[in-house]
């Protein structure tokens, strides 16, 4: 029996058949659309970078719920207490701040850990995303941290963890959004194809 090398890389057309070739943006014969056929062919191997990024982004994704949750519960349990004419005025303002921040931090987790999915699945909405979540967490992070420093000294509140967690943010989008535009993940999660 002899052996074809060549049906390894032939592919034909989903819609009606005819052989097109593997660098093919079209079909010759129907002319349909075949980037997003030969994506699944051509890059069925996730990026090692991505396996990590998104392994590590749902690790980032339960601490960001566990925290937003956590700050959640408490600024609920004292929100009876803001009325009171010994509450300092900062409280009035800063519990609330820090209610409203939290809440987006949640549901950013949320997306930010559905988001490991598509990363991990490569789809493509998990492109934009990712970008837009990295860089949403970064805003709330300096949220939290200029909330925290506008605090009066006498009130003693603790910034360490907030001016903490701005620096790795950042570098978290910045890694996330430089190793995202990368080709080779870029065409794994099938963007920029057409």
């Amino acid at each position: 029996m002899q052996e074809n090398n060549d049906t390894e890389a032939e592919l034909h057309c989903p819609y009606c058949g005819c052989k097109v070739q593997p660098n093919s943006k079209f079909c010759s014969n129907c002319g349909k659309d075949m980037i997003r056929i030969f994506h699944t062919v051509r890059t069925e191997k996730r990026p090692l970078g991505l396996t990590v990024i998104a392994v590590l982004w749902v690790l980032g994704g339960i601490f960001n719920f566990l925290g937003s949750f956590s700050s959640i519960i408490s600024d609920v349990q004292v929100l009876s207490l803001l009325s009171s004419s010994l509450i300092h005025n900062w409280f009035k303002f800063g519990v609330l701040a820090e209610l409203g921040i939290s809440l987006l931090v949640l549901v950013l987790s949320l997306i930010q850990l559905a988001t490991c999915y598509g990363l991990w699945a490569g789809k493509s909405w998990a492109w934009k995303t990712a970008f837009s979540v990295a860089i949403l967490l970064v805003v709330c992070n300096t949220s939290l941290l200029l909330l925290y420093t506008s605090a009066p000294a006498e009130l003693g509140i603790d910034a360490t963890l907030a001016a903490g967690s701005v620096p790795w943010s950042i570098i978290w989008a910045v890694i996330i959004c430089s190793y995202l535009r990368k080709p080779h993940v870029k065409q794994y999660l099938g963007i920029g194809t057409r």
